[in-house]
């Protein structure tokens, strides 16, 4: 875990956890943790595999209990406030994982169809969900966000007209983090 704080001290924090490609702490998002800071969020870059068959060889249950750890971890340095951001195949983790300290999530392009989200079991997560996806993601259907968003109690879906599966284009990128922190902000 990287954990990354401001410089002004915060009792909240966002969990970041990537696709199935994984690199959390590289430099790609870079930009997520320059914008967490500006608006007061500390940010953990969880690096829980290397690649997809590293993330594969471990079941949703054991990568659930990872989390719990980490979240468990986080609590006990303090964090009251604590939001989770999921790209892909982390976004589909997060929405398969109901741990109730968990105060918010947003989802880029989540992959609920490789981590066996239950949908009829959506309607007990109570929390806000941000879901943004892009409209021209080739990878995971934008259709598949529409129907998660509508499965959710208190869930909205902000699409990215033309956007990938990777928000590749910096225009798309810019929308995307902004988006993740006006969601976030609006919490308090």
């Amino acid at each position: 875990m990287l954990l990354e704080t401001p410089i002004i001290p915060t009792n909240k924090i966002i969990i970041f956890l990537p696709g199935i490609s994984g690199g959390a702490s590289s430099e790609r998002f870079r930009p997520l943790v320059q914008a967490s800071h500006q608006v007061g969020f500390a940010i953990a870059r969880l690096d829980l595999w290397n690649s997809a068959e590293e993330a594969k060889q471990e079941s949703l249950e054991e990568l659930h209990q990872e989390l719990d750890g980490i979240i468990g971890e986080i609590k006990s340095q303090g964090y009251k406030t604590i939001a989770v951001v999921g790209k892909s195949f982390g976004g589909g983790l997060w929405m398969a994982h109901n741990n109730p300290a968990i105060d918010a999530r947003v989802l880029w392009a989540p992959a609920t169809g490789m981590t066996k989200v239950d949908f009829s079991d959506l309607d007990q997560i109570q929390t806000p969900v941000c879901v943004i996806h892009g409209t021209a993601d080739d990878r995971v259907p934008f259709a598949d966000s529409e129907k998660l968003v509508a499965a959710l109690p208190n869930a909205k879906l902000v699409p990215i007209p033309g956007a990938n599966h990777s928000f590749d284009d910096p225009r798309h990128e810019k929308q995307l983090i902004n988006e993740t922190v006006r969601f976030l902000t609006a919490l308090d």
